[in-house]
C-alpha cells in the first residue's frame, strides 16, 4: 500500500457554475469528488490533499477533503495553499469565510505564497493584477509539483488553467479529467489560431470564442483585431463549453471567409 498526493486544477468558478456552492450541480460535483477520494483510500494506505481556499471550486474541493478527513482522520492529510496572509479578507460573503476557516482549521500544513502582499499593494497599487497573478502562478505550480495526481476541471478555453494543465503534463503527473459538461449546461464555441505570428497577441497562442455560425475545422477567416486591424486565422476545432464560459468570451468580428 502506498500514499498519494492529490490536487485539483479548475477553470474559474465564474466560467462553470458561479460561486454558490449549494446549487445542485456543485453538490453533485462535491459528492463525486468525495467518492474519488474514498476510492483513492481503497487502493492507497493514505492520501494528502492539496487545496486552495478561494471562493468557488477551490473551496468545494477543500470541503470535500474535510468530509473525507473526518471519516478517516488517520489516513487523510490536508495541505492548504494560501495566496497571502490576508486572503480571507478577500472573500465577500460570510459563508465563504466560514468555508475558508473550515478548510484552514482542518489543514496540517499551510503554505503562504506572499507574506508581503499588503505592503506591495500599498506601495504599488497599479500592479495589483500582476502581484495577484504572480501569487497564483507560484501557488498552482507548487500544488502540482507536490502532487502525484492532478484532477482537471477544465472548460476548454485558453487561459491559466490550460497553462497549469500543461505544467502537470510536462511533469508527468497522472491527470484525471473531470468533464464540466457533466454538471454545467453547455453551448458551442469555435477555437482559432493566428496564421501570422507578427500579428498574434503576445499573451495568446489560441483564442476560443463563440460564433453565430458553425465553422469547420480548417476554415480560414479574416477577423478584426482589438486594434481594428485585419488578421487571418484558422479554425482549429469546434467544442462544447459551459454556458458561463461563453459569457466570458468576446466574440470576434469575422470580416470574411477565405
Amino acid at each position: 500500500m502506498t500514499t498519494k498526493q492529490i490536487t485539483l486544477i479548475s477553470s474559474q468558478s465564474s466560467k462553470l457554475g458561479g460561486y454558490d456552492l449549494e446549487t445542485t450541480p456543485y453538490q453533485k460535483l462535491k459528492k463525486d469528488l468525495e467518492q474519488f477520494l474514498i476510492y483513492q483510500l481503497s487502493i492507497n494506505e493514505s492520501i494528502t490533499i492539496h487545496t486552495g481556499a478561494a471562493a468557488g471550486i477551490e473551496q468545494l474541493w477543500g470541503l470535500a477533503a474535510v468530509v473525507i478527513k473526518k471519516k478517516y482522520p488517520s489516513r487523510v492529510k490536508i495541505i492548504i495553499h494560501i495566496n497571502h496572509p490576508d486572503q480571507i479578507n478577500d472573500l465577500y460573503k460570510n459563508n465563504e469565510k466560514v468555508n475558508w476557516n473550515m478548510i484552514y482549521n482542518n489543514s496540517e500544513l499551510k503554505y503562504v505564497y506572499n507574506k508581503n502582499h499588503k505592503i506591495e499593494l500599498q506601495h504599488n497599487p497599479e500592479l495589483k493584477n500582476k502581484i495577484i497573478a504572480k501569487e497564483l502562478d507560484a501557488k498552482y505550480k507548487n500544488m502540482i509539483n507536490h502532487s502525484d495526481i492532478v484532477l482537471s476541471l477544465y472548460d476548454g478555453t485558453f487561459g491559466s488553467t490550460d497553462k497549469n494543465i500543461n505544467i502537470a503534463k510536462s511533469s508527468n503527473k497522472e491527470i484525471v479529467n473531470i468533464d464540466p459538461l457533466k454538471y454545467f449546461e453547455a453551448t458551442m464555441a469555435t477555437s482559432i489560431v493566428f496564421l501570422n505570428d507578427d500579428l498574434q497577441p503576445k499573451s495568446f497562442k489560441e483564442y476560443t470564442y463563440t460564433v453565430n455560425k458553425n465553422y469547420n475545422i480548417g476554415d480560414i477567416l479574416e477577423i478584426q483585431s482589438n486594434d481594428n486591424k485585419s488578421v487571418v486565422v484558422k479554425v482549429t476545432k469546434t467544442l462544447k463549453i459551459p454556458k458561463n464560459s461563453a459569457k466570458s468570451l468576446k466574440p470576434l468580428i469575422v470580416l470574411k471567409e477565405r
